[in-house]
């Protein structure tokens, strides 16, 4: 694997996208991690790794906190911003990070056995040319795991940011994915719309927290099934 240059951009002009980079580096490498919402889609992306995963590559790794629930023994770290993995350097000494876009992966053919993508197809302009690229970093029958914001979410207003490109339908994610080769094998929502609006109110961040710990239970329910914020993706590679 070799390092190359990062480029963040705003999915129009391809220049730089308007956001200050560096407000883009902190939030993404000193704010996330934390929250019920991180909590619920960490257990379910842990839960959606191979039983022999043996190589995992988090893509768009941040400050690292995925690592500890996909096992640092297994994964390598990617992101866009070398300043940034400095401080992931610093927590995961162990952890091997490359700096690399998510849409030309600096990956050797059938490296991993898994992918893992949380909230980062949204940020990207060419997302079915990245796709063909994580089909070929993975190896047969090796798992793609994304989690990006729900196009279909009440509230779209909780994911507004400059830097988004495109936020996805199940069926827009869905066509990019089969026609890079994958076979989706899982495909639903996670988070509860009617909850959030109301955390001010007394003893209603305890409800919320037991019903997101149900969030994957809940997400079965007729109705709910498609009305969650975050939209949760397993496809394989097949050959």
């Amino acid at each position: 694997m070799s390092d190359v240059a990062p480029l963040l951009t705003d999915g129009r002009s391809g220049a730089l996208a308007s956001v200050d980079r560096r407000d883009a580096v902190a939030r993404h490498f000193l704010n996330r991690g934390h929250g019920l919402e991180f909590e619920m889609e960490a257990r379910w992306i842990r839960s959606q790794l191979p039983p022999q995963c043996n190589q995992v590559a988090d893509v768009g790794c941040g400050n690292g906190a995925l690592f500890q629930w996909l096992g640092t023994d297994s994964v390598v770290g990617f992101d866009f911003a070398p300043d940034g993995l400095q401080h992931t350097r610093e927590r995961f000494s162990e952890v091997p990070l490359v700096a690399g876009c998510a849409e030309h992966l600096p990956a050797a053919a059938s490296s991993f056995d898994a992918i893992v993508m949380q909230h980062v197809v949204e940020h990207l302009v060419d997302v079915d040319r990245a796709a063909k690229g994580w089909h070929r970093a993975l190896r047969a029958g090796g798992r793609l795991i994304v989690v990006t914001p729900n196009a279909n979410f009440v509230d779209p207003s909780v994911y507004d940011d400059p830097t988004h490109t495109h936020i996805f339908t199940r069926t827009e994610l869905r066509d990019v994915l089969e026609g890079a080769g994958f076979e989706v094998c899982n495909l639903c929502t996670l988070g509860l719309p009617f909850f959030r609006s109301h955390d001010q109110l007394p003893g209603c961040w305890r409800l919320r927290r037991g019903l997101i710990s149900s969030a994957r239970l809940l997400s079965r329910i007729p109705g709910l099934s498609g009305a969650g914020q975050s939209l949760c993706c397993v496809a394989r590679r097949m050959s």
